[in-house]
């Protein structure tokens, strides 16, 4: 984490939200590539990754250097009706170059993981990692869901919005094969990629 403006943007977070935040940071350390519907390339090596969950849309933004991921800042985009603008582009290039040139240092948040989500190499912790794909999977299925105008449980769609919507934003692994009969109604695919260990992840000096 580069300098003290994303923890500060943490802090404003509780509870559940908080945790999926740190989720998200666990997908940062293990997907072996962004090209995720969750996250979004802003510019060159600047990302964005977006995180919803009860009427709330945060993004975190991050940096890909010589292959580690440097967090520069998080904003609330949403919160019920009230909407902010995304983190200028300059800002943060700005951030991005006091990183590079060591004006800001960049604070190792594997400690933190460890104490929020459990140690690495535990049960605790893959249990994180498996509760945070669930997050993350159950997210862009409702997002799906509102993109192809599915909000009404009617037609073909009645049982699996049912399910998307039981489900919700919980930490709650669908079944595989109800996962296919979701994406084969919505009429959606699913891309798996590796994931990478933690020990092949290196953070930023």
């Amino acid at each position: 984490v580069c300098g003290e403006q994303f923890e500060s943007y943490l802090a404003e977070a509780n509870g559940k939200l908080r945790t999926k935040l740190f989720y998200g940071l666990l997908m940062l350390r293990r997907l072996g590539s962004f090209e995720v519907p969750f996250i979004k390339q802003v510019k060159g090596s600047i990302y964005s990754l977006r995180t919803e969950l009860f009427g709330c849309t945060e993004s975190i933004y991050f940096y890909v250097n010589a292959g580690s991921v440097v967090v520069l800042h998080g904003r609330r985009l949403k919160r019920s009706s009230h909407k902010a603008t995304p983190l200028p582009l300059e800002e943060l290039e700005q951030l991005r170059w006091d990183h590079v040139i060591g004006k800001c240092t960049a604070k190792d948040y594997g400690q933190v993981l460890d104490g929020t989500l459990g140690a690495l190499g535990t049960k605790e912790r893959e249990d994180s990692w498996a509760r945070a794909c669930s997050c993350y999977v159950n997210q862009v299925l409702i997002e799906t869901r509102k993109v192809i105008g599915g909000e009404k449980e009617v037609g073909p769609l009645r049982d699996e919005i049912g399910v998307i919507a039981h489900v919700g934003h919980r930490e709650r692994t669908l079944p595989l094969h109800y996962l296919r009969r979701i994406l084969n109604v919505l009429n959606c695919k699913a891309v798996v990629t590796r994931p990478l260990l933690e020990t092949e992840w290196r953070p930023a000096k």
